[in-house]
């Protein structure tokens, strides 16, 4: 699981911008904290909302080009 945060949090390298939290249920401003990947147990996560489409594909090629080795992709 990847992290979202407040916008309003000082930033870290790599953080992609919600472009629209709105339509993504998110409360406020909001970045994708790729940097930061989490495990969780499923009955402890609590979703508020998802991503919207054009914000899915930063964050897909971000985890390809950051994680897959050279010639797996």
């Amino acid at each position: 699981m990847l992290t979202v945060t407040s916008a309003a949090n000082r930033g870290w390298p790599g953080d992609l911008v919600i472009s629209d939290h709105e339509s993504a249920r998110l409360p406020s401003a909001s970045v994708v904290r790729v940097a930061k990947i989490v495990t969780i147990e499923p009955e402890n996560a609590e979703p508020i909302g998802r991503l919207t489409v054009p914000d899915r594909a930063p964050v897909g090629e971000t985890l390809r080009n950051d994680l897959v080795p050279d010639g797996y992709a």
